[in-house]
């Protein structure tokens, strides 16, 4: 008696190449989109970071009736000490000390004196005024922030990527080198 004749078991050498195509031309397609969503999400996060940290100084700012000076006044009380400076560089009158009402950010955010955000970069602990238009802005800094990324930033934050020391709208700015600029409030 004779075995009817069959296939043989498994796939052939053309059918796995073109699996492997076929899979190859799918992964070629998804990894950009996937990466530009990754490098999308810290530009958020980014822009999320700089929005809370002025909210965190605007609350400061009702309660102490003065602008922070550093990162720490955000989540422990000031001292009336020199070492322990407002915005503009004076010492805290012992009277307003009282009304602090924080901590504004969560404590441990900070870490040392410098908080870690996105893109590898981390916001200075100290805050600074910066005169712009004529008018004095709260100014946040954040190191290690490539062009580029600011451009990112304030496309997110200012509807423009223009990042220049003469963009008369947006409150992102970047300093050569690595620094992006946050103009994150008017003070007055």
């Amino acid at each position: 008696m004779q075995r009817p004749l069959s296939s043989p078991a498994g796939f052939t050498l053309l059918e796995i190449l073109v699996a492997l195509v076929i899979i190859g031309l799918l992964v070629g397609a998804l990894v950009p989109s996937t990466l530009s969503q990754v490098s999308r999400g810290e530009h958020n996060r980014l822009s999320e970071d700089l929005a809370s940290l002025t909210s965190a100084a605007k609350m400061f700012r009702l309660d102490v009736q003065r602008w922070p000076g550093d990162m720490e006044d955000l989540y422990a009380a000031p001292l009336a000490t020199a070492a322990d400076n407002e915005l503009t560089g004076g010492q805290y009158p012992a009277a307003v000390l009282g009304r602090w009402a924080g901590p504004y950010v969560e404590e441990g955010t900070v870490k040392g004196d410098t908080l870690a955000t996105a893109l590898g970069g981390f916001v200075v602990n100290r805050f600074s005024q910066t005169l712009w238009g004529a008018k004095p802005f709260l100014t946040i800094k954040v190191k290690n922030i490539p062009q580029a990324d600011a451009q990112a930033v304030s496309l997110r934050v200012d509807l423009d990527s223009d990042v220049s020391s003469t963009d008369a709208g947006g409150q992102v700015r970047w300093i050569a080198g690595d620094t992006l600029v946050f103009l994150a409030a008017p003070v007055q």
